[in-house]
């Protein structure tokens, strides 16, 4: 994982921003920036995620690790407005099941459609969002190539920083897995 980035490399990989937006960043003049700067910084929620998966130069393995630890952190949301509805939970103890070896794709399968059969019943977009970032958890670890991953990973991301909108203490506790996620990597 690519942790340290030149102003350089950040002017010419945050194609998602006007020059100008860029400059405006916190850290842009550090003559080294880390990824922790960014994550730290004033940038949007989605923009952090979004540049720690596609600019970080995550293995495989990463990106579904991370898509997970965002889906932990939001699950509660979907939790509390859904009491007794454990398919999201079941997708997450599968993820872990499989990474494990102790259940194969097919079964984890399952449990990923399951989870995504909670989003069709919910009428709540923030535990729509926690329950999307769990299916696109799945996603990532069942992938058959990178890019598979890349995508279930960035929809995680999103899915999460969406569902953290419905409470700045997510949105904190987003922030925290992220740079426990690069810690740890």
């Amino acid at each position: 994982m690519k942790k340290e980035f030149s102003k350089e490399y950040i002017l010419k990989n945050m194609d998602y921003y006007e020059i100008k937006q860029v400059e405006a960043n916190s850290f842009i003049n550090q003559e080294s920036i880390k990824i922790e700067d960014i994550i730290n910084s004033e940038m949007s929620l989605e923009d952090k995620g979004s540049f720690l998966v596609r600019k970080c130069e995550l293995t495989t393995k990463e990106k579904a690790e991370l898509a997970y630890e965002l889906a932990s952190v939001v699950l509660p949301i979907f939790e509390a407005k859904r009491s007794g509805d454990n398919r999201v939970n079941e997708c997450l103890e599968a993820i872990q099941q499989f990474n494990l070896g102790k259940i194969d794709r097919d079964q984890l399968l399952i449990k990923r459609h399951a989870a995504a059969d909670a989003i069709a019943d919910d009428a709540y977009a923030s535990d729509d969002a926690a329950a999307a970032a769990t299916t696109y958890a799945a996603d990532a670890y069942t992938s058959a190539d990178d890019d598979d991953a890349y995508y279930a990973a960035d929809a995680a991301v999103y899915a999460a920083t969406d569902a953290a909108y419905a409470g700045a203490a997510y949105q904190s506790l987003i922030i925290q897995a992220m740079l426990q996620f690069v810690k740890n990597h």
